[in-house]
């Protein structure tokens, strides 16, 4: 794991409220319905500037199921900064899809271990 006296130097921190300066966040797509369950609307561009600024986050993960006639919503969340990765779909039970990725977001949390300090890790998935 990098200390932020080795990193600070190369990769200064955008934010004067943090001490460490190399975040991972982690971010589900599902997050969405959590957001539009309360009557929210999220604005991903905005949402990604607020976690840069906010917590220093440096590299941000967007996990999903993949579904082709979202194309062009990937290619948007691409240019916005967003890491995506994408899981296989299968049927749920509404007629809609589910990519099942907790088990992802766990791995690459793993995998990342010794690249972050401090994740963020922000999931849409309620009791």
């Amino acid at each position: 794991m990098r200390s932020a006296a080795s990193s600070a130097g190369s990769n200064p921190s955008p934010s004067p409220y943090l001490e460490t300066p190399r975040f991972l966040s982690l971010v589900r797509y599902i997050l969405a319905r959590g957001i539009q369950g309360l009557g929210w609307k999220l604005d991903y561009r905005k949402f990604r500037v607020f976690l840069e600024e906010k917590y220093a986050v440096r590299k941000l993960y967007m996990f999903m199921g993949f579904v082709p006639q979202y194309a062009a919503m990937y290619k948007d969340f691409q240019e916005w900064g967003y890491v995506l990765v994408f899981k296989p779909t299968l049927p749920d039970d509404k007629g809609g899809v589910k990519g099942n990725c907790d088990a992802e977001l766990v791995l690459q949390a793993m995998i990342d271990l010794g690249e972050y300090e401090k994740a963020v890790i922000v999931s849409g998935d309620l009791p």
